[in-house]
């Protein structure tokens, strides 16, 4: 009886089990750490854009403080604007040392926080204060 199976050198049957597995294997591998950067750049856009808009809110508050109202010593105010709460302080600003000779300015330090929450409903905050000035009587 002889052997019905004959073995070649050259292999011109395709790949083997294993080879198709490693391949398989790097494949799903650089596609999870593609995804993953995809992701975390995506979060990263999202975080970004959260940011300018509340340093715009911060912005537009900022300016138009002290247009329509008078300053009062702590001056306090809140609201809300495209779906984050901003809070607006003042206080009288106040020169160190007394300066021997009075003053034909004032001015208030003008505070304004925005704070939100990102889509990870982690809190944000942003904040920004200025020295606003005006003519003393």
């Amino acid at each position: 009886m002889t052997a019905a199976f004959e073995f070649s050198e050259t292999r011109d049957d395709g790949f083997t089990l294993i080879e198709s597995i490693v391949a398989l294997v790097m494949f799903a591998s650089a596609f999870v750490v593609a995804q993953y950067a995809l992701g975390r750049g995506m979060q990263s856009v999202r975080i970004a854009n959260g940011e300018a808009e509340a340093l715009e809110i911060a912005r537009s508050v900022l300016q138009s403080a002290g247009t329509s109202e008078v300053f009062e010593d702590s001056l306090h105010q809140t609201g809300v604007s495209g779906g984050m709460s901003w809070e607006l302080a003042a206080s009288r600003y106040k020169p160190e040392p007394p300066p021997e000779a009075p003053l034909k300015i004032g001015g208030y330090w003008v505070t304004v926080d925005v704070n939100w929450r990102d889509s990870g409903l982690r809190p944000r905050k942003i904040s920004l204060t200025t020295l606003k000035l005006f003519p003393s009587s």
